[in-house]
């Protein structure tokens, strides 16, 4: 059993090699695209683990399920996920995106991240019960949504400060 998974894992490789796509492209490929970069200004990275390797992230670049993001001194980015919600990260932001699924045709979906520094703006595409679910965390907080505006902020001090402009968020720690 073992070989043959060994054997499956070394053809996925070759096929990889063999038909140019980068390690980034393949481990990429694994993950469900979660949406794509609409807007950016300044120093904008994704790597698809907190270590890195950190690539830039530019102009209608795909991100993924899985992706850290992060920003750069006076940057910010706008990430449009494929349900037409959208996520502003302001300067000095890093966001860890541990879930992004959106089922077909009205089924579930779910968006999750964790806003690691920095201040994170959304404006959630309808969410309206049964499995769907968006939430930003932080360490001490969670903001979960149902087709709002609002922004949550990491505060230098170790705090969280959630705004709502639109609609309502439950807090919970």
């Amino acid at each position: 059993m073992r070989v043959k998974l060994g054997l499956a894992a070394c053809a996925v490789v070759a096929l990889a090699a063999a038909s140019g796509m980068t390690w980034e492209r393949a481990e990429a490929a694994k993950a469900p695209v979660a949406g794509k970069v609409t807007f950016y200004k300044g120093k904008v990275l994704r790597a698809s683990s907190e270590k890195g390797p950190w690539k830039r992230l530019k102009r209608n670049r795909k991100f993924f399920r899985g992706d850290y993001i992060k920003t750069g001194d006076g940057s910010r980015v706008e990430l449009k996920f494929t349900d037409r919600s959208i996520v502003r990260l302001g300067a000095k932001t890093t966001l860890e995106l541990h879930e992004a699924f959106f089922a077909k045709k009205g089924g579930a979906k779910k968006v999750s991240g964790v806003v690691k520094a920095g201040r994170a703006w959304a404006n959630v595409n309808k969410f309206v019960g049964g499995k769907n679910a968006f939430d930003l965390r932080s360490d001490n907080a969670v903001a979960g949504v149902r087709g709002t505006i609002f922004s949550l902020d990491r505060t230098s001090n170790g705090g969280t400060k959630v705004a709502v402009f639109n609609g309502a968020v439950a807090v919970d720690n």
